[in-house]
């Protein structure tokens, strides 16, 4: 039994095995690996003006998807409820060439009704029915938005990472720095999520701009970005994200509960590689080096 809150929209995967030729190429020409790497990322790239600033132009994959749909289930009540009723990208887009498949077994059923409550042996939905349960796996989206971390983290003069961003919201400079908190750098943080290409290229970006910042602690003791240069950052970011096709009007985990986008980058990739490639010295402040304590001459 599938408790559906909205139906999603999905794409085909297009899935398939490797013939013996590919796996030939593959095995045997050096560049044949990379090249196809840099296919499949240039492919997922290219959308990233439809999931940021023109939400619009996915309304051409729309009919796809709709296509893919009326392909797999057949006409009456399950295509209905599986026919998804907001922006295509505006939720997570799923890939997928067996879900729909899956929900026609004999052995499975959908379910549209709101759930009322859980039970000892199961859940109750708000049409009163008792739906009987061995097992019940909740499979609702992610706390992402949410400023909730798993350890604690005290910057300076006591300040808790947590408590700020439960009182202003999760902010950070490229995700990784947070004024107030100097030698103290993040992975994949705020605003650094994608709709349309590679988390692990991000994680890489930003692993460049934490490997210069840690290089100019040679000459200093902390380092810690300012305040001016993280506000001056995250307002381009809420001013760029209203255009974006996460914004167009579904509920979604990638909003706060204030509404703001904490979770996603609105722009490509390339961009935020090429901002993150080296430091800005003006955006960041250096603590001077401890002086080197005087060794007895013996």
């Amino acid at each position: 039994t599938l408790f559906q809150r909205s139906a999603p929209w999905v794409l085909p995967k297009r899935d398939h095995a490797i013939g013996v030729l590919a796996q030939a190429l593959r095995r045997h020409v050096p560049f044949w690996a990379r090249l196809a790497r840099a296919l499949v990322y240039v492919q997922h790239e290219w959308r990233a003006p439809a999931f940021t600033r023109a939400p619009g132009l996915l309304r051409a994959a729309e009919p796809l998807a709709l296509r893919w749909l009326h392909h797999q289930v057949p006409p009456g009540p399950l295509r209905d409820a599986l026919t998804p009723q907001f922006r295509l990208g505006c939720k997570r887009i799923l890939i997928s060439d067996d879900y729909y498949p899956a929900l026609q077994r004999p052995n499975a059923r959908l379910v549209t009704v709101p759930i009322e409550r859980m039970l000892a042996d199961g859940l109750r939905t708000t049409d009163g029915e008792h739906h009987a349960l061995d097992a019940l796996v909740l499979a609702t989206g992610f706390a992402a938005a949410d400023p909730v971390l798993p350890f604690t983290v005290h910057g300076r003069s006591g300040a808790d990472l947590q408590a700020r961003w439960r009182e202003h919201g999760a902010q950070a400079y490229f995700g990784a720095m947070v004024p107030g908190f100097p030698n103290f750098f993040l992975l994949a943080g705020p605003n650094t999520g994608l709709g349309h290409n590679s988390m692990i290229f991000m994680i890489e970006s930003q692993l460049r701009y934490v490997l210069d910042a840690l290089a100019r602690l040679d000459r200093a003791a902390a380092i810690e970005v300012t305040d001016t240069a993280t506000q001056r950052f995250n307002t381009e970011l809420q001013r760029r994200l209203p255009r974006s096709v996460w914004a167009s009007g579904c509920a979604s985990w990638y909003r706060a509960g204030d509404g703001r986008i904490t979770t996603l980058w609105p722009g490509s990739t390339l961009e935020f590689r090429r901002r993150t490639r080296r430091l800005r010295p003006i955006d960041h402040a250096l603590a001077p080096a401890l002086a080197a304590p005087t060794l007895p001459v013996h």
